[in-house]
């Protein structure tokens, strides 16, 4: 009879890796000295993040399975607070990584049937230091010849166009158009590429939007207009005149649970869902949304842009969803992405990324020495 395997320790690790970013790791270590990782990255809010997560963290005491109570607390006490719902996501996440180990096998074993591995997008926003539309082109080419076979890039800095069209930022809107020509320049046709908005736009200024980007032959136009539920209408618009000029509505990065998922996907207002596997609940709702998506279908493609572990848990949830053709991939913001894994990601094959090797996710951090070490609960989950 297989003895119980207890949760003996929870760290929280903290690595500052640019003015921007902080990526924030959980580790779950277990009696039998298995450990499991999960990531809880949150631009902008890493104290609420921090805070939740020692509020959460009670609920792994004793736990040894992935189903149960760390799960069970998204309905108890996660819902309506994204903080929360990041602390649970992160828990979730490493409590699938150290059962895999446990077990010897892949997560993506764990979750189900392996259909095989997505095309790779290279997202190099947060790379593109000289913000130029030169600048934008070189590290876009740079992407290409390093084996990816689509970009992504989020060109409209600084504009707010969410309450209607301002003239006064009518430059900055020409600059973003200007961003994208010269990235589709460098590039060339072959590359599929993807704008990213972040919700810079109303409806009627989206329209505008659509037209003057079509002729850079996007994949995807992505989060346009901010997504609140009374939205879903404008937005369902929105993907019509998309579809009209041969390219893709994406959104939905933010939510949290299958049941915010719900209303957007019976409304049929995107092509594509972009659950994040730090902010929906982790894997088990992940996969719940891809699999509502998909009887809806529409494509899910998880949102993928921070640290290696969220990049790793992404790897293995995509390689069993069956409406998942291609996976966000942040690129080049910092070598700290391959440094801190032992081993580094298996190269790109024809644009596409092999599972790591090795049971759970497959990594193991090797964390620098200026990653802050905290223990959100004192101590108090030891045996």
């Amino acid at each position: 009879m297989t003895s119980l395997r207890r949760v003996s320790s929870l760290t929280l690790h903290s690595l500052r890796v640019s003015a921007r970013t902080e990526w924030l790791f959980v580790e779950l270590k277990y009696d039998d000295g298995i450990s499991g990782f999960g990531e809880a990255t949150m631009e902008g809010h890493e104290t609420a993040v921090k805070h939740a997560i020692a509020d959460v963290a009670r609920l792994v005491e004793g736990e040894h399975r992935v189903t149960g109570p760390v799960m069970g607390a998204v309905g108890q006490f996660a819902l309506g607070n994204r903080a929360r719902f990041t602390a649970v996501s992160a828990l979730e996440q490493a409590l699938w990584d150290a059962r895999g180990k446990r077990k010897g096998l892949p997560v993506a074993e764990l979750l189900g049937p392996v259909l095989g591995h997505p095309r790779l997008y290279a997202n190099i926003n947060r790379s593109i230091d000289v913000r130029t539309p030169e600048g934008f082109a070189a590290k876009a080419a740079a992407a290409v010849a390093a084996g990816f076979g689509a970009i992504k890039i989020a060109p409209f800095d600084g504009l707010d166009w969410t309450t209607g069209y301002k003239p006064g930022q009518e430059a900055r809107y020409r600059e973003g158009l200007a961003r994208v020509a010269a990235t589709r320049a460098a590039v060339g046709d072959d590359i599929d590429l993807m704008v990213d908005c972040h919700w810079r736009f109303d409806p009627d200024t989206s329209e505008r939007l659509i037209g003057d980007v079509a002729q850079y032959r996007l994949y995807w136009l992505e989060c346009p207009v901010p997504e609140l539920p009374g939205s879903i209408p404008a937005i369902a618009a929105l993907r019509g005149s998309c579809a009209d000029r041969g390219m893709l509505l994406a959104g939905l990065e933010s939510l949290n649970g299958l049941a915010e998922f719900l209303p957007w996907l019976e409304a049929g207002a995107l092509d594509v869902v972009m659950p994040d596997v730090k902010y929906a609940g982790g894997l088990g709702e992940c996969r719940l949304i891809a699999q509502a998506a998909e009887r809806h279908g529409i494509i899910c493609s998880p949102h993928n842009p921070t640290g290696p572990v969220c990049h790793a848990a992404s790897l293995h949830l995509a390689a069993g969803l069956a409406n998942c053709p291609i996976l966000e991939h942040q690129y080049a913001e910092t070598p700290l992405f391959h440094e801190i894994v032992a081993g580094g990601f298996p190269a790109l094959v024809n644009g596409r990324a092999n599972l790591p090797p090795g049971p759970g996710f497959g990594i193991e951090l090797a964390l620098p020495q200026s990653t802050e070490v905290l223990d959100p609960l004192g101590c108090a989950l030891q045996h």
